[in-house]
């Protein structure tokens, strides 16, 4: 195991390998679209003067009217979010394909290219999406394991004993999570660079991650402030198009009417969409590169190391018959 790791050196070799080679940007859009579906939602409807009954029931009303379309929405909705999802599965497979020959040492006899890594990428794609539906139905039968319990206690009233069972299930079930995120990462790139098969790249991700734990999680709590710069990258880039937008909107209010105001909204729309995916595209191309570049350091022997073992393996008859 190395002892010592330059985290600091593996992100600036990652950052240039990301800006140098950009046509990864585009497997790191596939492998981000996945990570745009889904939102966080918070009521602030008020209890006074029944106006969240009425509003209730204005929506049930509505849902009634427009049942079909609903349901119309809602087979899109999943069909999106399977395609996305078989994107994020091709698109990082086709990453990992294109970073494994550009981080290795080895002189490369065929450049890659997009079309080249989605290729290769492709013939990893049911390996690797069946290690993700493997760690996803463990994860969900710990939690059902670990939820069932703590439902029939609150469900029987016995609140002290269900908060407690809760709380220690809590805490297991999010070091779990972070045993899983971590088999999935070294997964992945044993299931590609590697080329071994699905139980030996995830019995060798456990053995790795285990030889290799401390600097696994110093490497994940280093992606805090990575992920924060992110953020905040993209939110300058958000207030940056609303300031170039405010002026020309509010004339073009003035002068022109709202439907000129609606097109300069939906074009602003379209800028900040394109604009937030380019940032997150590049955020998991450098992702992804940092951790390959950390797993070579930490899963390939340093070159001490094999020189002392190509000369355990030389035997003594070879080196007489070298000397004579």
């Amino acid at each position: 195991m190395n002892n010592q790791i330059n985290y600091i050196a593996i992100i600036k070799e990652a950052w240039q390998i990301t800006w140098k080679n950009k046509y990864l940007w585009w497997f790191g859009l596939f492998v981000a679209l996945s990570g745009g579906i889904g939102s966080n939602f918070s009521s602030g409807w008020k209890k006074e003067n029944g106006w969240e009954e009425d509003a209730k029931q204005k929506i049930s009303d509505w849902a009634a009217l427009y049942w079909e379309w609903l349901v119309l929405g809602l087979i899109l909705l999943i069909l999106l979010m399977i395609v996305f999802s078989i994107l994020n599965v091709w698109g990082r497979s086709a990453l990992v394909v294109s970073l494994g020959r550009i981080t290795a040492k080895e002189p490369v006899q065929e450049p890659m290219n997009f079309k080249a890594g989605m290729k290769e990428g492709k013939k990893f794609f049911w390996p690797i999406l069946g290690l993700n539906l493997f760690l996803f139905g463990i994860g969900a039968a710990t939690l059902i394991i670990l939820g069932t319990p703590i439902a029939i206690l609150f469900y029987l009233k016995a609140y002290w004993t269900g908060v407690f069972l809760a709380s220690g299930g809590l805490i297991i079930f999010i070091l779990l999570v972070i045993l899983f995120s971590f088999l999935q990462k070294f997964g992945i790139i044993y299931l590609i660079l590697g080329k071994v098969s699905f139980w030996s790249a995830f019995e060798n991700a456990y053995a790795l991650f285990r030889r290799n734990f401390w600097p696994s999680i110093i490497m994940g709590i280093i992606f805090i402030p990575l992920g924060l710069l992110a953020g905040l990258a993209a939110l300058a880039f958000i207030l940056a198009v609303l300031l170039i937008f405010l002026i020309p909107g509010l004339l073009a209010y003035f002068l022109m009417g709202k439907w000129a105001i609606i097109a300069l909204i939906i074009l602003g729309m379209l800028i900040l969409i394109a604009g937030i995916l380019a940032i997150n595209s590049v955020y998991a191309v450098l992702a992804q590169t940092i951790w390959i570049l950390f797993f070579r350091q930490i899963a390939l022997p340093k070159e001490e190391e094999k020189v002392v073992e190509v000369i355990k393996e030389i035997k003594p008859a070879e080196i007489t018959e070298v000397v004579a």
